[in-house]
């Protein structure tokens, strides 16, 4: 019996080795660099502004009486025989009346000096006329008007026709030796110029 031939022994082939896939590396995001915060500047610091120096309060001006004319003759339709008449008269621009002080002090003033030296607010005009000497004084008139046109007689202590102003009380009359003077005071409260007149009658003889 012939000996059977040996059943050849495949080889295996070589097994070939795959190289590992090398997994990939997450590459880490870089750390965020953190954005300085910009220190604020500091508020600026207001200036004061100067102080202004202080203005000084200017004195105020002193009060400016009424212009009034010098008493003057005047024709006297109305006088008796014998009988004569002087005239003045003032203008007044401001108002605001004369005041019960100014009143008081007229009342009481003993000499002419004396009522002309009263001080007098803006609104309020003394009157003066001087009876002349060796004569007697009568009696009086009162007249008010605006600046420019006839004036119209007013009566004491009552408004004048003419509007915003008036004369207080009758007239004063001071007496100084041998001299008379008759005083009227003349107030304008209306805001409006105005003007205020004085009459006064006398005559020869012994004053009154």
């Amino acid at each position: 019996v012939p000996t059977p031939a040996p059943v050849p022994v495949a080889t295996p082939a070589p097994t070939q080795e795959t190289a590992p896939v090398p997994v990939p590396v997450a590459t880490p995001a870089p750390t965020p660099v953190p954005t300085p915060v910009p220190t604020p500047a500091p508020a600026p610091v207001a200036t004061p502004a100067p102080q202004a120096a202080p203005t000084a309060t200017p004195a105020p001006a002193p009060l400016v009486p009424p212009a009034r004319m010098p008493a003057v003759a005047r024709t006297c339709y109305e006088c008796g025989p014998g009988e004569q008449a002087l005239y003045t008269e003032v203008r007044v621009d401001s108002s605001g009346g004369c005041g019960d002080a100014v009143r008081a002090q007229l009342a009481t003033a003993t000499t002419a000096a004396e009522a002309l030296a009263i001080e007098l607010p803006a609104g309020c005009a003394v009157l003066a006329v001087e009876v002349p000497k060796g004569m007697r004084y009568l009696g009086f008139r009162y007249e008010a008007g605006t600046p420019g046109t006839r004036s119209e007689d007013c009566f004491p202590d009552r408004p004048c026709s003419v509007g915003g102003c008036r004369f207080v009380g009758n007239p004063i009359l001071a007496r100084d030796g041998s001299a008379t003077t008759v005083f009227a005071l003349f107030e304008v409260d209306g805001g409006a110029p105005r003007t205020g007149g004085l009459t006064i009658y006398y005559a020869a003889g012994r004053r009154r």
